[in-house]
């Protein structure tokens, strides 16, 4: 995998020891949990009254737009950009967070 210029850069901006807090989206779309939670964020969306075009929008948008990296993924992004032991502190349907400090 590659390294990532964005975790770099942030990272390059704490003294070590700092933390840092992580909130996106994240999921394997290959992995049977990405449709689940994908259906369930929707109905989600439907329970307060979004209608049903704009949730088909939003699931294409989901679905083809947004470049979606699985946890390991993102933990070893992290690693390489300098942080240690991200803790996943929340998460959502595919959204999630995670606190950690940079590596001193």
């Amino acid at each position: 995998m590659a390294e990532s210029p964005y975790f770099r850069g942030i990272s390059s901006l704490l003294r070590p020891g700092g933390s840092f807090l992580l909130a996106d989206l994240f999921c394997d779309r290959a992995s049977s949990e990405f449709g689940a939670l994908l259906d369930a964020w929707l109905a989600s969306y439907a329970s307060h009254g979004v209608a049903a075009p704009e949730l088909e929008k939003d699931r294409a948008h989901i679905e083809n737009d947004i470049a979606f990296v699985s946890e390991s993924e993102l933990l070893e992004l992290l690693h390489e950009a300098g942080f240690d032991a991200p803790i996943r502190f929340y998460q959502t349907f595919l959204f999630g967070g995670w606190a950690m400090t940079k590596r001193v």
